[in-house]
């Protein structure tokens, strides 16, 4: 089993308020431990990208803020993973956070 969770949280005035709302909202759970951490890009903007684990668990975190009008949408799409499930689901998880294109409506 994997999970993907793509959420957008209550914008913000700034785009810098909106990042540190995303990071607030990364897992803190005792055990989690960062293996990775890079800036990456999404149809050209800038977006962040962190991975870690649990004692069970693997995550990414990739976090981009979308502007709408004169606010900031904190969006973050998520991965979880059982650590055991890990090597079957990883190509398709980095298929999907490589994949991620904004498309406005």
């Amino acid at each position: 089993m994997a999970m993907v969770t793509v959420t957008t949280f209550s914008p913000a005035k700034t785009a810098d308020a909106a990042s540190n709302t995303l990071q607030i909202l990364r897992t803190h759970e005792s055990d989690w431990q960062r293996t990775r951490s890079e800036e990456v890009q999404i149809c050209g903007k800038p977006a962040h990208l962190t991975t870690g684990t649990t004692a069970n668990s693997h995550h990414d975190y990739l976090e981009f803020t979308y502007p709408v009008g004169d606010k900031f949408y904190p969006i973050q799409i998520t991965t979880r993973t059982p650590l055991a499930n890990v090597t079957r689901y990883r190509s398709d998880l980095d298929t999907i956070l490589s994949g991620v294109r904004i498309s406005g409506q």
